[in-house]
Formats: structure tokens, C-alpha cells, sequence
């Protein structure tokens, strides 16, 4: 089994679980108001400096077939990002 770790923008997240249904993934677990501080966009604090949070999605998939489904989704849904910041 593998599991794959993903976060974005909580403005991203019905999309992510709408697209995670389509590919009939079944297990997984949305952690949501998650603050975060990455490499990649602008902090999300949740505070009047840095405000705004992110959702969290632990996937376990055990068909390597499912892994590559959900890669390819991923790369889709970050090619129509508005911006970096808002890339998973």
C-alpha cells in the first residue's frame, strides 16, 4: 500500500474530493483548516497578516494503476491553476 500526502488551498478542496470520487478512489482522509507555511505560495496562518488555510488529503491506494490516476490528476488540476499559489 502507498499512500500519497497532498495540500492546497481550501478553496481547491470540493474539486480535489469531486475529482478523487471520479476515479473511484475510496480511501482517504481530508484534514481541513490546516495552517501551513511552504515553499511554495504564501503562507496560510488564518490570522489578519497571513490569512486563509489549507486542506490536507492522506490517500492510500494499493492499485499502482489508481497512483498514476491520481498523479495525472494532480498535474491537471495544477496546469489549470490560476496561480502558483493556489497549485497543489
Amino acid at each position: 500500500m502507498k499512500v500519497i500526502y497532498c495540500t492546497a488551498n481550501v478553496e481547491r478542496k470540493e474539486k480535489f474530493i469531486e475529482n478523487l470520487d471520479e476515479k473511484e478512489v475510496e480511501n482517504y482522509q481530508i484534514y481541513d483548516r490546516v495552517l501551513a507555511k511552504s515553499g511554495q505560495g504564501r503562507p496560510r496562518m488564518d490570522n489578519p497578516v497571513w490569512p486563509g488555510h489549507n486542506f490536507s488529503a492522506f490517500i492510500q491506494v494499493e492499485d499502482s494503476s489508481k497512483i498514476e490516476q491520481i498523479k495525472d490528476m494532480v498535474k491537471t488540476m495544477n496546469s489549470n491553476a490560476q496561480t502558483e499559489n493556489d497549485k497543489i
